[in-house]
């Protein structure tokens, strides 16, 4: 059913809602015409309770082709005809329907021809031949199909009379507009638009206005009618609806609320002019429409009237003046009818083509949709359970047990997410989120979450990102490609690389899996730079050959059933890989041969990132942060530094590179394995995928949030301890994440020794033995109240010395880059920006010791807060004035020595 119509009974509506008002709007008339009462008693039963657009519907009976033409001739417009073809003759329905359409000229009634014989009356020929315009067998139509036909025929019924009472409008509005113009004074010439107004309205109109008012002058009334008559002979009386009047005269626009209208007239010699129309019920869109035309219409001849009153001698230079302006709106009035007759055959087309396209898939799709819901839910609460099954003390043979619910209640999971994936694409709900961001770290992840299963297997799992095409670097990776950024949708390219890699792994029982990038430019004569990123997994598994690859990436295909009973699945991987790629405008392919394994490749088009990148920023951190893209399959992971988090994995969700190069840091010195992703999305991905010891979780990301990220991970039946990272650690927020499902939180800018130890606490236990106290960094007071140089010496403590000089750099590039962008924030008074960029800042600036920059962010944040614009901007142009000199004394203090040495 379109929108706006609405087919219900009287019974069913909510008793509690506003009152139809049914003694205004008419029923539909519905003629029955058929020799047999019963088959009138049936169709009143039915029909009798039918509402449609608010409209009741009227049954009226004639038995006969002769009587139903009285009824017709004596009550016009009947909407629908329900006509029987055998009566007092044997084709007395088809006489009457050749009656009504060539002797009444009812082209707008619905003829539904009703038969029992349809030997009689053939479909086709009667259609033809006598203009009906549907044909229904009396035994196929049930109660449910002949309220569907009735709804869509008055449907019809009621555009078709839309059309004609929008035609009989615009002729109306044309002859109004050419009536208006031969009249010469202004009081006569309102009195005419006002009479014009109501001549055309269809929501009956009880009085109108025509009120305006010169520059620095206050309302008055040119004329006025019907209850507002009284109002010609007042001087200075109150003007009804002046509110209104006001906001039409300063957005310069007509407006409708409830039964008032006001319409805005563009006039240049009266000065500031609108109608004010009050009706007995709020205007119809057509009505408005109709309104907002003639609006249009009337300011030319407004103009001419004041010319005339003020400019007699000039009148034949004026009325060729008007003669050509009017004209011209005829001309536009014809090209826009023409284009509206275009644009409804288009759209008549476009909806019988979208209706057929819906038919075919929406029960498919509403039905994979409900049931991967509903199968969803309960196996959440049994992963849930038998996660808590494994925390209790069991046997081996009953946490074997337990363990194989878990696989299989997973495994249930991934093809419920195929299902509902495979619909949404086909229904084509999925859309792109086009945001910046790494190669190298969307590579990693990939890694991180497959290369496990790879090791179980005794694979070698390898990965590779070549950038500037396969001859770049005499096709090695290059030390900087995996700090590339890019614009794209990275969670799609995930969904993408995992399914290939997961085949991959899944098909490959010896041998390895390679999974390679290549972003390679792309030249476009005087168009916006682009990329072309191509991928590719390679394994050593059984391979297929050219009639099965073929149909891989069709929807529930494999290569053939055995297949699916040796290594299960749906088959719809492959399928959803396929929709993704050419939903992002790409292709995808394999080049395969039986017992030789695979290649599986893919293309789509990128774009540079919009966000510079210093190249030395993201730089690898030494062994504390190992990549798990070198993991081979014999090997094992490069171990971590020996300390309290040895042999622990943490994973660390945060956007913000100085935090990520410092908490890395600080957890690789105390021997944690820590896994870094971007955002909730992707933490979400990983925790899916492998086991945490702990999570730390940034507050504010894009895409989804670390409180919504932790209440889906709490939904998923993940129970590892959560602490938060934030820079808001104001009073009640704690509260607010424990109720998310946190366990605790730590400020930034981060104390090493109070991280640590949340850190430890939650991730070992409370029985880990503490670490002997360092000697801790002298506390040095502030330098100039600007710097706290502690905050850095920590760090300085911690990393060698050319890693403390990277990473420093890094902070000074971000830093900088913080402030200019802070900068433009405030030129553009942009409060949103401005909010976003005050909470980084408050944690880039902390962790550098920055205390006046950080003291100056938290301002700024609370401003944005507050919603106070004036404040923001104030105090952001003194963040960017301070925070250049900030930024600089950092430099100067930590890296003038580095600078100073001679280079290599």
């Amino acid at each position: 059913m379109q929108d706006g119509d609405e087919a219900m009974w009287p019974d069913d509506q909510d008793g509690g809602g506003k009152p139809r008002r049914t003694d205004i709007v008419p029923p539909w008339k519905v003629l029955v015409v058929d020799d047999d009462a019963e088959v009138h008693a049936l169709t009143r039963m039915v029909l009798n309770r039918l509402r449609f657009r608010d409209r009741k519907v009227e049954i009226l009976s004639a038995y006969s082709g002769a009587e139903g033409f009285k009824v017709l001739t004596d009550v016009p417009d009947v909407a629908v005809i329900l006509l029987d073809v055998v009566m007092e003759t044997d084709d007395a329905g088809l006489v009457l329907a050749r009656r009504i359409r060539r002797d009444l000229g009812y082209e707008a009634a619905r003829i539904i021809l009703r038969t029992g014989q349809p030997g009689m009356a053939p479909e086709e020929q009667v259609i033809v031949d006598y203009d009906i315009d549907d044909y229904r067998p009396k035994a196929d139509l049930s109660a449910a199909r002949l309220t569907s036909t009735i709804i869509t025929a008055l449907r019809s019924y009621g555009h078709i009379v839309a059309l004609e009472e929008n035609k009989r409008g615009l002729e109306r509005i044309i002859d109004s507009a050419a009536t208006l113009f031969q009249i010469r004074s202004m009081r006569d010439f309102a009195t005419g638009v006002l009479t014009q107004v109501g001549s055309f309205l269809s929501c009956a109109p009880v009085g109108v206005v025509c009120v305006h008012a010169l520059e620095g002058q206050p309302l008055g009334v040119l004329a006025a009618s019907g209850v507002y008559a009284h109002l010609n002979d007042q001087v200075g009386g109150v003007i009804p609806g002046a509110d209104l009047i006001e906001r039409a005269l300063v957005t310069k626009r007509s407006l409708f609320v409830d039964e008032l209208s006001v319409l805005h007239i563009s006039s240049r010699e009266v000065g500031r002019t609108v109608v004010l129309i009050k009706a007995q019920e709020p205007p119809s869109a057509m009505d408005q429409r109709l309104l907002e035309l003639f609006a249009t219409k009337i300011p030319a001849g407004f103009d001419n009237v004041s010319l005339l009153e003020g400019l007699e001698g000039d009148v034949a230079r004026r009325t060729r003046d008007l003669k050509a302006t009017n004209a011209a709106l005829t001309e536009k009035q014809e090209r826009l009818e023409r284009q509206a007759h275009d644009l409804a055959v288009l759209a008549r087309d476009l909806d019988r083509a979208r209706v057929q396209a819906q038919a075919a898939s929406q029960s498919k799709s509403e039905f994979l949709a409900n049931m991967s819901h509903e199968i969803r839910t309960p196996m959440n609460g049994v992963m849930g359970m038998v996660q808590l099954l494994l925390d209790t003390p069991l046997t081996e043979e009953q946490r074997g047990f337990a363990q194989a619910i878990r696989e299989s209640a997973e495994a249930l999971l991934g093809v419920i997410d195929d299902i509902l994936d495979i619909s949404k694409l086909e229904a084509g709900k999925v859309d792109l989120d086009i945001v910046d961001f790494s190669l190298g770290g969307l590579l990693d992840g990939v890694a991180t979450i497959l290369a496990p299963r790879a090791r179980e297997k005794g694979l070698a799992f390898r990965t590779r990102l070549l950038v500037g095409g396969p001859g770049a670097n005499d096709g090695e990776e290059g030390a900087g490609d995996r700090q590339v950024l890019v614009r794209g949708d990275p969670t799609r390219l995930r969904q993408i690389l995992v399914n290939l890699v997961g085949n991959a792994v899944k098909f490959t029982s010896r041998g390895e899996v390679e999974v390679g990038l290549t972003l390679t430019p792309q030249a476009r004569a005087g168009a916006k730079a682009s990329l072309s990123l191509r991928g590719e997994v390679r394994d050593t598994g059984i391979g297929v050959n050219a009639e099965q690859a073929a149909r891989l990436f069709e929807s529930f295909s494999q290569a053939d059933t055995s297949i699916t009973r040796r290594f299960g699945g749906t088959g719809l991987g492959l399928a959803i890989c396929r929709q993704l790629v050419q939903l992002m405008g790409g292709t995808i392919g394999v080049s395969s041969e039986p017992g030789s394994g695979s290649t599986f490749w893919f293309t789509v088009p990128l774009e540079p990132a919009e966000q510079p990148f210093h190249e030395d920023f993201g730089a690898r951190l030494p062994v504390s942060r190992p990549s798990p893209a070198v993991w081979g399959g014999s090997g094992t992971p490069p171990g971590p530094a020996q300390g309290r988090g040895a042999g622990r994995c943490v994973l660390l969700v945060e956007d913000n590179p100085v935090n990520q190069e410092v908490a890395s840091l600080m957890l690789a010195k105390e021997g944690f394995e820590a896994v870094l992703v971007q955002d909730g999305v992707d933490a979400l991905e990983a925790v899916r995928c492998r086991r945490f010891d702990l999570v730390l979780m940034d507050i504010q990301m894009p895409r989804m949030d670390g409180i919504e990220a932790t209440r889906r991970m709490r939904a998923m039946g993940a129970r590892m301890p959560i602490i938060a990272i934030t820079a808001n650690a104001m009073t009640g927020m704690r509260e607010e994440y424990l109720a998310a499902g946190m366990d605790d939180y730590v400020a930034k800018p981060f104390d090493r020794g109070h991280f640590i130890g949340k850190v430890v606490h939650w991730a070992c236990g409370p029985s880990v033995e503490p670490e002997t106290p360092q000697q801790p960094v002298a506390n040095v007071p502030p330098l100039f109240g600007i710097l706290a140089e502690d905050r850095l010496g920590e760090l300085a403590a911690m990393a060698a010395r050319p890693d403390f000089i990277r990473i420093v750099s890094g902070f000074l590039t971000l830093g900088k880059q913080r402030v200019e962008t802070l900068a433009e924030a405030a030129r553009n008074r942009d409060l949103k920006a401005l909010r976003a960029e005050s909470h980084d800042l408050m944690a880039t600036a902390g962790t550098c010791g920055l205390i006046r920059l950080q003291d100056l962010a938290m301002a700024l944040h609370e401003a944005c807060v507050a919603a106070d614009l004036e404040r923001a901007v104030a105090v952001a142009q003194s963040a960017v004035e301070f925070g250049r000199q900030d930024w600089e004394l950092l430099r100067e203090r930590f890296l003038s020595d580095a600078e100073e040495q001679p280079s290599a």
